[in-house]
């Protein structure tokens, strides 16, 4: 099980990352957060989004990825879905004139993954 916190500050979100079966996870999904995930569900990997008033570390938008796997194509999928939903939250929209954005924040997320899981 991995638990992989990444903080986008000028963003002002979180990106929290757990790897593995819902079970070994379950206790490490942030507060009000759980509610897109289940132990029953037949998915490979899920993300959720979460906006919260008050956070000890000064970021009110939290994304949960939740992944069963450590392979980097899921991740990379999930990252977007995580990048959409803190762009969404910051009134951004995403197109082929602004993509730059969403490519940044996905490679950041995976780096940081990568980092934790040294797979390369």
């Amino acid at each position: 099980m991995h638990r992989i916190k990444i903080l986008l500050p000028l963003l002002r979100a979180k990106v929290v990352v757990l790897i593995g079966a819902w079970d070994e996870v379950i206790t490490k999904v942030p507060y009000g957060a759980s509610g897109a995930f289940g132990e029953n569900d037949p998915y490979i990997a899920r993300t959720t989004f979460k906006h919260l008033q008050d956070t000890k570390d000064g970021m009110p938008f939290t994304v949960v990825i939740h992944s069963k796997t450590i392979a980097m194509s899921v991740i990379a999928h999930e990252a977007v879905h995580a990048a959409s939903y803190i762009q969404d939250a910051m009134g951004m929209y995403g197109d082929f004139n602004n993509d730059e954005l969403t490519a940044y924040t996905v490679q950041y997320i995976c780096e940081k993954v990568e980092d934790v899981l040294d797979l390369y």
